[in-house]
C-alpha cells in the first residue's frame, strides 16, 4: 500500500531532517491513519483555521452546532445580561451536560493518543505537536525545540508533557539574568546519564553528510517518487531528465535519504 508522504514545510534543514526521520523512518504513519479513523477525520483539516478542530470535536460530541454557536454569543459574564437570556443559558447548560462531558472526553482521548505515539518512537514532548500537526492538517509547518511559559504551582501543561515524561526544566528566580539561564542550560546538558538519554532523547542520531544535509529536501522528493509502492513510481533515468540531473547524482541522493531513514541509534 502506498501512502503519500507528509508534507514538511520547515525552513531549517536540521530541523527538516529530524522530522523526516520520524514520519519517514518509522511506520507512525499507520498509527496516525488509526488516529484519524477513531476521531472520523475523512480529509485534512485547513492548518489556518484551528477552529475547524474544534468544531469537528463538538459534533462528534454531540452538539448541535448552530445551537452551541447561538449560546456562546451569551455569555455567562456579559454585564448586560438580561434574566431572559440567564435563564435560556443555563437551562442550555445542563440539557447539553453530556454532550459537554463527552467533549472534553474526547479531548483527553487525543492528547492520550498523540502521547502515546510519540513515546512509541521515544521522542521528547514538544514533539507532540508535529505529530498533530500531521494527523490533522497532513502537513509540518512549524516546529519549536524550545518552549517557555509561565505557570502557576503545579499546573499541568500538555505541550511539555505530564509524570510519564522526563523533562529537563530551568525554574527562574525574578532576578535571574541571561547568564545564569545559559549556565543552568549547560549544566542540564552536561546531565545525560545513559537512562536520561535513552529516555529523552529522540532517535536522529545519524550524522548527515553536509551534501545530504543541504540537499535534504530534493533527496527526500526523489526518495519518494521513486518509491517501489509508488503507482506513478519514476525510475533513475527519468527522474534525472526531471530534475536535470545526472543519474548517478539522482541514484546517489536517493540512497543518501534511504540509508538516512533506515539509521537505527
Amino acid at each position: 500500500m502506498y501512502i503519500e508522504p507528509i508534507p514538511i514545510e520547515i525552513e531549517d534543514n536540521k530541523v527538516f531532517a529530524q522530522i523526516a526521520y520520524l514520519l519517514d523512518g518509522t511506520s507512525i504513519i499507520n498509527e496516525i491513519l488509526e488516529i484519524r479513523e477513531s476521531f472520523k477525520i475523512q480529509k485534512p483539516f485547513d492548518a489556518d483555521n484551528r477552529n475547524a478542530w474544534k468544531t469537528h470535536l463538538l459534533k462528534l460530541a454531540g452538539y448541535d452546532l448552530n445551537e452551541y454557536k447561538d449560546m456562546k454569543k451569551i455569555h455567562a459574564g456579559d454585564p448586560n445580561l438580561d434574566n431572559k437570556e440567564w435563564e435560556k443559558l443555563k437551562r442550555w447548560s445542563v440539557e447539553n451536560e453530556q454532550h459537554q462531558l463527552q467533549f472534553v472526553q474526547l479531548q483527553k482521548q487525543f492528547w492520550e493518543k498523540i502521547a502515546h505515539v510519540r513515546r512509541l518512537y521515544h521522542y521528547p514532548p514538544l514533539y507532540d505537536d508535529v505529530i498533530i500537526q500531521a494527523v490533522l492538517f497532513n502537513k509540518v509547518s512549524h516546529f519549536k525545540s524550545a518552549y517557555a511559559r509561565l505557570t502557576h504551582g503545579n499546573e499541568t501543561d500538555l505541550l511539555i508533557g505530564d509524570e510519564n515524561d522526563i523533562v529537563h526544566k530551568i525554574i527562574l528566580t525574578p532576578y535571574a539574568t541571561r547568564e545564569d539561564v545559559l549556565a543552568a542550560f549547560d549544566e542540564i546538558k552536561g546531565e545525560e546519564t545513559k537512562k536520561e538519554s535513552q529516555l529523552t532523547d529522540p532517535p536522529f542520531s545519524p550524522k548527515l553528510e553536509a551534501d545530504t544535509r543541504n540537499k535534504i529536501r530534493d533527496f527526500r522528493k526523489w526518495y519518494w517518487m521513486n518509491y517501489k509502492n509508488n503507482p506513478d513510481k519514476v525510475g533513475y533515468r527519468k527522474l534525472a531528465k526531471l530534475t536535470g540531473m545526472n543519474m548517478e547524482t539522482v541514484r546517489s541522493g536517493i540512497r543518501s535519504y534511504s540509508d538516512f531513514i533506515s539509521f537505527k541509534a
